[in-house]
């Protein structure tokens, strides 16, 4: 099998995501913006995205990380190579890829980096890193004991053989070339320009509803919100939230604490589609997340360009590269700290009238900055590398 079996009048591009590929937002906001210059093979867990032409499925039994007996012998005695090769998804992949022998390939995340080592020498390789890494989860004990250097050995070892690594704030992106020696450029989780009017679905009445959406995951502490609001006269707090992987217990846990406050709800998720509709029938976004690892602090999430394309302005924490964001594009608000406290003042201190003076700011930035325009920058870069 080879990379002219597939090929067509277009360049084919590899792309490899252990992640269901159709469900993956940010690799699927990839797929549309490289789709009309390349001919897309994937190569992830999952039924095909749409409009690829061809799409090998990983087996669900086949894992991602070394976790088998032989892999966690390789992780405890620190032959991280070793772990590598015991790998069932590295190796499944690998093969794949010495068959179709790509020219061109997009790697999604730490996990499918070591796959360098089975592209052809004439192969150009871009790496798309979503979270910092060596220090992901570093508030879980887990992977500071299994992954935190598994990870570092991997980004030490095989970023610096990639043609381009990109990743999704500036943050992430000076931590990695001060650590590993290597360039990297941004492209934004923006999502595609929705064509809504500023203040349109809003609700009429005095309350000032704000919305979070997103994952209920105990690292986050979106307790600190609900807390923060609960029995403040004139203002509602609705959560649009998804169980987060084998943490059931921390939606639970929310959905019994919002009980408390007449104020603050738990409602179920909505598909990611219909989320600027949704929250354009509120008054303003809550992009309040904890800072529990180095890439919750620098994230730039989804819900930020979510709340963008609704029109909606934010309030987010000292998160460094939301708050610079928002700041600099004036479509909200900066609490001064994580206490729930300044939280609870920022909140009160907001008017309607505070609301309002960020519509032609939101309205500028959701048509400069979506994913169209990440969408070209991610095509200036692979063009730039294939020369």
């Amino acid at each position: 099998m080879s990379n002219s079996r597939f090929k067509g009048n277009k360049e084919t591009l590899v792309l490899v995501s252990y992640t269901r590929i159709s469900d993956d937002v940010r690799i699927s906001r990839h797929l549309k913006s490289l789709l009309e210059s390349y001919d897309i093979i994937t190569i992830g867990y999952g039924p095909p995205p749409l409009n690829v032409i061809k799409h090998f499925s990983i087996p669900d039994k086949m894992k991602y990380l070394p976790l088998n007996v032989r892999g966690l012998v390789g992780l405890f005695t620190r032959q991280y190579q070793f772990s590598v090769k015991q790998t069932q998804a590295h190796r499944y992949v690998q093969k794949l890829i010495k068959e179709i022998k790509p020219r061109l390939t997009l790697l999604n995340d730490v996990q499918t980096i070591a796959l360098q080592e089975s592209l052809p020498n004439d192969c150009v390789c871009i790496i798309d890193m979503h979270e910092y890494a060596p220090l992901e989860m570093e508030d879980d004990w887990r992977f500071r004991l299994l992954l935190m250097r598994y990870y570092a050995f991997l980004c030490k070892k095989y970023l610096p053989l990639a043609s381009k690594v990109v990743t999704v704030s500036h943050g992430l992106a000076n931590k990695y070339q001060s650590e590993f020696g290597i360039d990297v450029e941004i492209i934004l989780n923006a999502r595609s320009e929705v064509d809504l009017k500023s203040l349109s679905n809003r609700s009429s009445d005095e309350t000032i509803r704000l919305v979070h959406t997103g994952l209920a995951a105990s690292g986050r502490h979106l307790e600190w919100m609900i807390e923060a609001i609960g029995d403040v006269p004139g203002v509602s707090l609705d959560l649009y939230l998804v169980e987060a992987p084998r943490q059931s217990r921390t939606l639970k846990s929310l959905k019994k604490l919002t009980a408390k406050y007449e104020n603050c709800s738990v409602r179920s998720p909505v598909p990611s589609s219909e989320l600027p509709s949704v929250i354009s029938k509120y008054d303003a976004g809550l992009v309040f997340i904890a800072p529990s690892n180095f890439s919750l602090r620098h994230c730039m999430p989804n819900k930020l360009f979510d709340c963008i394309q609704a029109r909606r302005p934010v309030i987010v924490g000292p998160s460094p590269d939301m708050a610079d964001f928002v700041r600099t594009h004036d479509i909200g608000f900066v609490c001064p700290t994580f206490d729930v406290g300044d939280l609870r003042k920022t909140i009160i201190g907001i008017s309607r009238a505070d609301l309002d003076l960020r519509s032609e700011s939101l309205d500028r930035t959701a048509v400069s900055i979506n994913e169209e325009s990440e969408g070209l920058k991610l095509r200036d870069i692979v063009l730039s590398v294939m020369k």
